[in-house]
C-alpha cells in the first residue's frame, strides 16, 4: 500500500511539473501548443488530426486553463 501512494505521488510530482512548464511557456500541456490532438497511426491507416479536446484548437494555456475549470 505504501509503495502505491509514492507511485501516485511521484506522478502527481510529475504532472505539476509539465503543468508548470507548460504555463511559464504558454502553451496547451495536452497538445504542446499545436492546436491538434497526435494520433497514433500505421501506414495503412490515416486519420485527419482533430483540433485538441483541451484549449479546442488554439494550443493557449490560457485557453487550457479556463476550459479545465469549466469542465
Amino acid at each position: 500500500m505504501k509503495e502505491k501512494k509514492l507511485v501516485f505521488r511521484k506522478q502527481n510530482v510529475l504532472y505539476e511539473r509539465k503543468i508548470s512548464r507548460c504555463r511559464e511557456k504558454g502553451v496547451c500541456p495536452e497538445c504542446r501548443g499545436r492546436g491538434l490532438e497526435k494520433v497514433l497511426q500505421n501506414e495503412y491507416y490515416y486519420v485527419e488530426p482533430s483540433k485538441c479536446a483541451g484549449c479546442q484548437g488554439t494550443g493557449k494555456f490560457t485557453d487550457w486553463n479556463r476550459l479545465k475549470v469549466i469542465s
